[in-house]
């Protein structure tokens, strides 16, 4: 389990973090939609490759952290229910 005091700090630093991450994503796919050297669809592919792996990615990261907010903020529903998703968190997941 993760310590309370651990948990505060994390979902402190959850907004920040998320906003970060979605900058860089989003910046991975202002690069790939813009590359002349492929055609429209190879960036297209590329675009929902970045995005598929970003949004797994997004979901592994910040579940467990939106697991504790869902009851805190009005119609946040990211919920997985899947304790598995949280396994990344040090010490076990602590939502399921």
């Amino acid at each position: 389990m993760i310590k309370e005091s651990d948990w505060k700090l994390l979902r402190q630093i959850q907004p920040k973090a998320l906003e970060r991450f979605c900058q860089r994503a989003l910046e991975e796919v202002r690069v790939a939609s813009s590359d002349p050297s492929l055609s429209f669809h190879e960036r297209y592919l590329k675009v929902y490759s970045i995005v598929r792996n970003r949004h797994k990615e997004l979901a592994r990261a910040f579940d467990c952290v939106a697991e504790t907010a869902d009851d805190e903020v009005p119609g946040r529903r990211w919920r997985s229910g899947d304790p598995r998703r949280c396994e990344r968190l040090r010490g076990g997941c602590v939502c399921g």
